[in-house]
């Protein structure tokens, strides 16, 4: 199994212990944790709340030789200018859908942030009182629309809720 597994069940904080208690209680998965921006190897202290919501957590079968499944290292920016042009303020549907495709496609079937390879999940609907997770994707004009940018793919960058209000 995974050195990582290990680590996860010498470890003392809650996340350890609650992801340590799933990985160990069927021998026949085998997964991968990866902690959004932060090294595996980084201890991580915070309150349960603010972990799950900064968390990308898949368990899945094994397939093939151990860690398959983490996708590739980030190779920099995708190039997305084969997507085309809309006169739309927001990216249209389809746009999104292919940088998607593009996006998975370059990285290993995981979507990462065009800034800095940062592991992104897929947004959720806001609720009240919910705080969203900061590493939601967007999809985002390199040169803002409101000053002239084009709404095409040449234009378009995929990063997290957190980098686009920075």
């Amino acid at each position: 199994m995974f050195q990582m597994q290990e680590d996860l069940r010498n470890s003392d904080s809650l996340f350890d212990n609650i992801i340590g208690d799933l990985l160990s209680s069927d021998d026949q998965w085998e997964g991968y944790i990866e902690r959004v921006g932060v090294p595996l190897n980084q201890r991580i202290e915070m309150d349960l709340g603010e972990l799950l919501g900064n968390m990308l957590i898949a368990v899945a079968p094994a397939r093939g030789s151990v860690g398959a499944s983490k996708g590739a290292a980030w190779q920099g920016p995708v190039d997305y200018s084969s997507i085309g042009s809309s006169n739309a303020r927001l990216y249209t549907a389809s746009q999104r859908s292919e940088a998607l495709a593009l996006n998975r496609t370059s990285n290993g079937g995981i979507v990462r942030s065009d800034i800095d390879g940062t592991i992104m999940v897929q947004p959720v609907r806001s609720r009240r009182g919910v705080t969203p997770n900061r590493n939601e994707w967007s999809f985002d004009h390199k040169n803002p629309h409101s000053l002239g940018g084009p709404t095409n793919g040449s234009n378009l960058q995929i990063i997290t809720r957190f980098q686009n209000t920075i």
